[in-house]
């Protein structure tokens, strides 16, 4: 597996963010790309689109595209998602729009986007 430019800080984040806000995530996600099998930050499933956002370092956004092919909503997330900081992520969150299933969403949840 390549995962030289993964950002392990930014996949732990998310971890805290699974367990904090009770939301799902795969953090780090293993996913194959034209043969190769990649590391990515995390995946951050019933928000973004359908398939769930594919969170994504600034060194593994070069893969945005084939993400963006196979279903996923791509977020790139800078420095700043390397620590969790519960009102970041959940504003975050409300941006990317929650797709799963109505009336699951966390109490927290209002779907205000950023501008």
């Amino acid at each position: 597996m390549c995962d030289e430019k993964f950002d392990r800080d930014i996949s732990d984040a998310w971890h805290q963010a699974e367990q904090d806000l009770g939301i799902r995530v795969t953090a780090p996600i293993a996913i194959t790309i034209e043969g190769q099998d990649l590391i990515f930050e995390a995946h951050v499933a019933d928000f973004g689109g359908p398939a769930g956002t594919i969170a994504l370092g600034q060194g593994t956004f070069q893969h945005h595209r084939a993400l963006i092919q196979m279903g996923y909503f791509v977020s790139q997330l800078f420095p700043g998602y390397r620590e969790y900081e519960r009102e970041l992520f959940i504003g975050t969150l409300d941006d990317w729009r929650w797709f799963g299933h109505a009336g699951e969403e966390p109490d927290w949840y209002t779907g205000k986007p950023w501008s």
